[in-house]
């Protein structure tokens, strides 16, 4: 058996998500493996000292309702600053757009290739 496909089969072993089937598939092989039960059983050992790590953090404090309001108004703040972005944005680059036109990588554009099937960077047309 590949070492990947014997990896991916102890971990959903050790996790308890194989179906019975192949579960008992897999002890048969353990039996005859000794190495192969020894993986087995250090992932077992590295599940189940996981899981006690997860199960010794404290649960997170209940959102109160101040600490919903002050969330609710730093989202509004990103929202309004995203915003003002958007808006100012266009009529800034409308004043950089000469220096722009002149600058060597504004003569390439990227352009859909159907023959290959892929995008490309190509020399524009048109270019200044």
């Amino acid at each position: 058996m590949k070492p990947e496909y014997l990896d991916a089969l102890l971990i959903d072993r050790a996790l308890g998500e194989l179906p019975a089937e192949v579960g008992e598939l897999l002890e048969a092989y353990l039996e005859h493996e000794p190495s192969a039960r020894a993986a087995a059983d250090s992932w077992e050992r590295f599940v189940a000292e996981a899981g006690a790590a997860v199960r010794a953090i404290p649960p997170a404090p209940a959102r109160t309702a101040r600490g919903a309001r002050r969330l609710a108004a730093c989202a509004a703040a990103v929202a309004l600053a995203i915003a003002a972005l958007a808006a100012w944005g266009p009529w800034k680059l409308r004043d950089r757009t000469p220096a722009v036109r002149g600058a060597v990588w504004a003569a390439y554009e990227v352009s859909y290739d159907p023959v290959a099937g892929g995008f490309a960077i190509v020399e524009r047309r048109n270019a200044p």
